[in-house]
C-alpha cells in the first residue's frame, strides 16, 4: 500500500502541471481570461461571477501579487488533485480511482472547468467527512466548495 501511496503522490504532482499549465484550453478559458482582465483591471470590484466570490477572491490575492492566470490554475489543480487524492487513498485500490477519474473527471473537469473542479475537490473532502460522521466538516467543507462554484449548494438536499 506504501508504494501505491507513493506512486499516486507523484502522478498527482505530475497532474497538478498538467492541469495548471494548461493553455487555451477548456471549454470557459476565454471566460477565465476575461475575468483576469477584469480583475486585473479595477481589482476587487466583484462585477463579474461575484456569486463565486472565493474564486474571485483568489484571483484578486494572486493579482496582488503580480502573479499570473497560471498561478491561478495551478493552485486550482492542487486543490482539485488534492481531493481526488485523499479520496483514492481511502479506498481499497487507490490506483483504480484515478484509473476510472482520468478520462472524464480529470480530462474534462480538471482542465476544462477551473471552479467546478475546486468545487469537485470539496466535494470529495466533504463524502470523507461524512463517512468519518463528521457533519459539520461535510456542510463547511460544502460551502467553501460552493464559494467557487454556486451550484455544488444543491449536493446538501
Amino acid at each position: 500500500f506504501y508504494s501505491q501511496k507513493k506512486f499516486l503522490f507523484i502522478v498527482s504532482f505530475l497532474l497538478v502541471f498538467f492541469i495548471g499549465l494548461r493553455d487555451g484550453l477548456g471549454g470557459d478559458w476565454l471566460n477565465y481570461l476575461a475575468v483576469w482582465s477584469e480583475v486585473q483591471e479595477s481589482p476587487y470590484t466583484f462585477n463579474r461571477w461575484n456569486s463565486d466570490i472565493a474564486y474571485v477572491l483568489l484571483l484578486n490575492i494572486l493579482n496582488d501579487l503580480h502573479l499570473n492566470i497560471y498561478t491561478v490554475n495551478i493552485i486550482c489543480a492542487f486543490i482539485f488533485i488534492f481531493g481526488i487524492y485523499k479520496y483514492a487513498i481511502r479506498q481499497t485500490k487507490p490506483i483504480m480511482v484515478y484509473v476510472v477519474a482520468f478520462p472524464y473527471i480529470i480530462t474534462i473537469i480538471g482542465i476544462g472547468y477551473t471552479r467546478q473542479s475546486v468545487a469537485y475537490s470539496f466535494l470529495l473532502l466533504a463524502i470523507i467527512a461524512l463517512s468519518n460522521k463528521k457533519n459539520f466538516y461535510f456542510f463547511l467543507l460544502i460551502i467553501i466548495g460552493s464559494l467557487f462554484y454556486k451550484f455544488l449548494i444543491f449536493t446538501m438536499r
